[in-house]
């Protein structure tokens, strides 16, 4: 089969991670914008354009050297004011374009490394126009209960979810855009007989 580009999305703590590694079990590359997004926070350049947007007050001392605090960014760019709004349109600015320069790198790799479907885990897929190098959107859906949930475990707050789903595109919007969705509100093996019979379907397409 010809190479096929999907792409992942759905609201916060739908289980995308979920998703994304029962895919790349099956025979998937993986391209992950978000980890692309937190190694570039250790790149001294971008760290100094941080720096000079948000000041020292992002920034904690780890092993001897300062880095971006990924938690205290995040509380002043997806506050719903006038600053918060600014600021994440800045970093945006700093990420979304190097971001862009890596994923198309990975795809060359993983293509030339014979994958034939990649999957590109990206949050803000169409936000940011990543969705025109894909082939095919997946999405992954859950209750609004279940997400909750979820991201309480991650020492979230339901307000967290708030904000930061603030800044994106309705999750309505999104699930109209996809090719694809898999309901994971059910058990582990029940959403991954879904993606086993979505790959069964891709593959022999």
């Amino acid at each position: 089969m010809s190479r096929m580009i999907l792409g992942l999305v759905g609201g916060i703590g739908c289980g995308k991670s979920l998703a994304a590694g029962e895919f790349v079990g099956l025979g998937a590359g993986l391209i992950d914008a978000d980890e692309i997004g937190h190694e570039l926070l250790y790149d001294s350049a971008v760290a100094e354009r941080i720096r000079s947007y948000f000041g020292e007050s992002v920034f904690v001392e780890a092993g001897g050297v300062c880095v971006v605090n990924r938690a205290e960014l995040a509380g002043v760019v997806f506050k719903q004011n006038e600053q918060g709004v600014a600021g994440l349109k800045y970093l945006n600015s700093i990420l979304h374009p190097q971001i862009a320069e890596k994923i198309n790198q990975k795809i060359q790799y993983l293509s030339q490394n014979n994958y034939n479907i990649i999957i590109l885990d990206a949050p803000l897929l169409i936000e940011t126009g990543f969705d025109r190098i894909v082939d095919k959107i997946i999405f992954v859906d859950a209750t609004r209960e279940n997400r909750v949930a979820r991201i309480l475990k991650r020492n979230w707050t339901e307000g967290d979810l708030n904000l930061r789903e603030a800044s994106q595109l309705p999750i309505e919007k999104k699930r109209q855009l996809a090719d694809f969705i898999i309901h994971n509100n059910k058990t582990i093996k029940d959403t991954q007989k879904q993606i086993a019979t979505l790959w069964k379907k891709i593959t022999q397409t």
